[in-house]
């Protein structure tokens, strides 16, 4: 039914529009596809983007659907947001922002359980609260869907300006970035674990010769980093002691280029991998489902085996993104210092990242020197440091 727009209340905008140019063209070229949603007082439920377009391309009135819910609060949003998840224009951002405000109003009606507390131990206790998987029941989303809705409510209610993200993995990011500054975190340098902003090609120059036990690292993999791997072995074969190792975990891609600049200067020493479990990722470069990491291990003259054995396929249980975004879980990485350093050693890491190696060195009694020269993941790497915590 067409009801004018003067009649149409609670028009204001919940969250930032955006742009509307190009609806307002689409409309005005082929009309209103999808009507308005209102309640029985002529509240607007959904459609607020396409209020505000025909608004202002100035229509009197506008086709709309009427939804009975007897003064529901809830009933009204349920309404909007099943009609805004499915929305094509919607940012990944929005949804979720949407999906939160379900949660919480749901809650605020029913109640929620304490912070900890299992409601799926009791039928009748889950029966007295609201949970996420209702949440997710409701919208038709998946329950994890409403985890990652609740964080990235969190970290827009606390930094507004994240709003602007249109996907919620930058979001989340750069939410940890600005967490951290707001911490006041020690560096650290001492004769045991050293961790510096700063080149690896420059700050490895202090380092005495053949005093190194083992070069252990996961460098970026992207094309216009490939340089560095002949520079890092430049330096591998003059701190090494004699018969030490370099172990790097490497991308496919350029696996070729890589190991020719290692072995200008180090010999090759054996490969290894690790097994990626879960879902593979899908290289579309070469159409390759990714399910295992090289791990390239190159050894100074004169060559000699490693004391430990170990096998060539380990397994990595899941990626540590908590600290970086290109984060490696810590139990193959500790399997490989175990096996080519002794305790005591000192281990050089040029690309520290989200810092799991001196993290590691830390518990198992080696030496460290972690380099990284982006400011974020040497802040990362001293919040890990600080916080202590995970298993070995």
């Amino acid at each position: 039914m067409k009801i004018a727009l003067s009649l149409i209340h609670d028009t204001g905008a919940k969250r930032e529009h955006g742009s509307i140019a190009s609806l307002k063209d689409s409309i005005a070229s082929v009309g209103l596809i999808n009507p308005l949603t209102l309640d029985e007082d002529y509240n607007l439920m959904a459609g607020r983007r396409r209020y505000q377009a025909v608004s202002e391309l100035e229509w009197s009135e506008v086709e709309c659907y009427v939804l009975p819910v007897e003064g529901s609060q809830v009933k009204a949003m349920s309404i909007a947001i099943e009609e805004n998840i499915k929305r094509k224009d919607m940012t990944e951002v929005e949804r979720l922002v949407a999906l939160n405000e379900l949660d919480e109003m749901r809650r605020g009606e029913h109640g929620s359980a304490r912070q900890g507390e299992r409601t799926d131990l009791t039928l009748s206790q889950d029966d007295k609260v609201w949970n996420q998987s209702k949440t997710a029941k409701a919208a038709k989303v998946t329950q994890s869907t409403i985890s990652k809705a609740k964080k990235v409510a969190k970290a827009i209610g606390e930094y507004p300006e994240l709003a602007s993200y249109q996907k919620a993995a930058p979001v989340l990011k750069e939410y940890e970035k600005l967490s951290r500054r707001k911490q006041h975190i020690e560096p650290i340098r001492n004769d045991d674990i050293n961790i510096v902003l700063g080149d690896f090609r420059e700050e490895l120059v202090a380092i005495a010769d053949n005093s190194v036990g083992l070069v252990i690292t996961d460098p970026p993999y992207p094309k216009e980093y490939i340089p560095l791997w002949g520079d890092m072995a430049k330096a591998a074969r003059r701190i090494l002691k004699p018969s030490g190792f370099l172990v790097a975990y490497s991308g496919q891609l350029y696996l070729d280029k890589v190991m020719a600049l290692l072995g200008e200067y180090l010999t090759y020493y054996w490969m290894a991998g690790v097994w990626l479990i879960g879902a593979p990722s899908h290289r579309f470069e070469r159409n390759i489902q990714n399910a295992f990491k090289p791990v390239l291990i190159y050894c100074k003259e004169p060559v000699k085996k490693q004391e430990e054995w170990i096998v060539d396929l380990l397994n990595s249980p899941s990626s540590d993104k908590q600290y970086h975004e290109w984060g490696q879980s810590e139990a193959p990485i500790a399997l490989l210092i175990e096996a080519f350093s002794k305790p005591g050693d000192r281990i050089v890491e040029p690309f520290c990242g989200g810092g799991v190696v001196p993290y590691l060195c830390k518990k198992m009694n080696r030496k460290c020197l972690a380099i990284d020269n982006d400011k974020d993941s040497y802040e990362a790497t001293l919040l890990r440091m600080a916080n202590d915590k995970g298993q070995v």
